[in-house]
């Protein structure tokens, strides 16, 4: 067997392996690709979000000192004594104001630092995801370093005894640029339908809270309930207004992944006025506001429609791009098929052109 024969024998194996990993790893990189991408996202708005949790932070320092200087001053609760029964109530709703915007400064920082917690473990499960692209992508880079390596032992630059070598190597080149544009565009689809679900979830937890809030408001207008309502109320409302934020986070993830998911309508939470709350706080208001939540709770009824509408264009979008994703890798495959052929019938004629010729028959 010639030398040019043997290195054709004993490179076959070596060839099918390594055609075999890009084969299984070809996904790899576009795929690790998009989740930097992903990850640059989430961390700007991390950073962002961190920013703001600092600044409500001073916040709720400053209202805890002004309730706390109501709360706790009896100087301040004697002066405003001296002006009578109105000095009193103007003292019991200046106190109940410093107590209201504490509280609500208290669930503006905690709304923001669950909203950060979503981010984070979103980021920590993005950047596993990458390690495990990467691992992926640099199995793929260090086969196609081999299989190059292996072909230009073999076909140094171009081949003008095999122009059909040189024809089949475009195919691939195309078909590979073709399978990454698709592969890009799968794992964009695919986070923002994991965003929307993740949206849909938080949106329901809006929803029970508002509900919430209607059965406690319903107990505030029949004199039931007491402050206990009240804060009760509030604390739902704030759990519904939380869990609001998150969801317009998470759309807007979506949509930055997936610019044909549109927006699904206002999402308004009702919130008390302060003052209103203690200087009129009578059964006139406590209807007037138990028809708020009302409004909030169909609002939000109608953006989780609408958000169900969304979620199931963007599967039909994923699966879409399943079935694309699968044309094309068989595409890339026959093309490599193709290609392999062209250079195995090329080293079949290299091998036959370099066999020495029969042995004469006298």
């Amino acid at each position: 067997m010639s030398d040019i024969k043997s290195r054709i024998a004993s490179s076959v194996e070596q060839n099918n392996r390594l055609l075999k990993t890009l084969s299984e790893t070809d996904y790899a990189p576009p795929a690790l690709a998009q989740q930097s991408v992903y990850i640059s996202n989430l961390q700007k708005e991390l950073s962002e979000l961190d920013k703001r949790i600092k600044h409500l932070e001073t916040i709720t320092k400053t209202e805890l000192k002004d309730h706390e200087k109501y709360r706790d001053s009896t100087m301040k609760r004697f002066t405003y004594r001296l002006g009578g029964k109105k000095g009193q109530a103007k003292f019991e709703a200046k106190a109940s104001k410093e107590e209201r915007e504490y509280f609500e400064a208290v669930q503006a920082e905690k709304a923001a630092k669950d909203q950060r917690d979503v981010l984070q473990a979103r980021l920590d499960e993005a950047m596993r995801m990458r390690k495990e692209f990467e691992t992926a992508a640099q199995k793929h880079d260090q086969a196609q370093k081999e299989l190059d390596a292996l072909y230009e032992s073999i076909f140094a630059g171009p081949t003008p005894d095999f122009p059909e070598e040189d024809q089949k190597e475009w195919p691939v080149h195309n078909a590979r640029q073709h399978y990454g544009e698709i592969q890009q565009r799968l794992n964009a689809e695919a986070q923002a339908v994991s965003c929307l679900a993740d949206a849909r979830g938080a949106l329901r937890v809006a929803l029970a809270n508002t509900q919430a809030a209607l059965h406690y408001s319903s107990m505030d207008v029949w004199g039931v309930g007491g402050g206990f309502g009240d804060m009760a109320e509030r604390s739902a409302l704030a759990k519904a207004q939380s869990a609001v934020q998150q969801v317009m986070m998470l759309i807007d993830q979506a949509r930055r992944m997936d610019p044909q998911i549109q927006s699904i309508g206002p999402m308004n939470v009702a919130q008390g006025n302060i003052l209103s709350d203690v200087l009129f706080d009578n059964v006139f208001s406590d209807m007037r506001f138990h028809q708020k939540i009302e409004d909030s709770n169909r609002e939000l009824q109608r953006a989780e429609q609408n958000l169900a509408a969304q979620q199931n264009a963007a599967n039909h979008r994923l699966d879409a791009l399943k079935e694309e994703m699968a044309a094309a890798s068989r595409n890339l495959e026959a093309a490599r098929i193709e290609l392999q052929r062209v250079r195995m019938e090329a080293f079949e004629k290299v091998a036959a052109q370099n066999m020495p010729p029969p042995p004469a028959y006298s």
